[in-house]
């Protein structure tokens, strides 16, 4: 899998440009202490698709299972924004 990602064409303004036709929220969340995926990247991702970087603290590069608490913290409250809902 790692492999396959390191050789996938940049989709990002393809996803960019169907969120937007579609109006549709996007969040990018990482764990602080990700070794996977630098954050700076992660933050120009953000950047492409026009939201901002939710940084989860004491998490690495799977906060539902490093800090389950700590992303629901950051969930729920964008879940309830995004559809009115709750």
């Amino acid at each position: 899998m790692g492999a396959a990602l390191q050789h996938e064409r940049d989709r990002g303004d393809a996803l960019h440009q169907a969120l937007t036709a579609r109006r549709a929220p996007a969040a990018v969340i990482a764990g602080r202490d990700d070794d996977a995926w630098p954050l700076t990247e992660q933050r120009e991702m953000a950047t492409r698709l026009g939201t901002g970087l939710i940084v989860i603290d004491d998490a690495a590069h799977s906060p539902a299972v490093e800090n389950p608490a700590g992303l629901l913290t950051v969930l729920l409250p964008l879940l309830r924004a995004w559809t009115g809902n709750w």
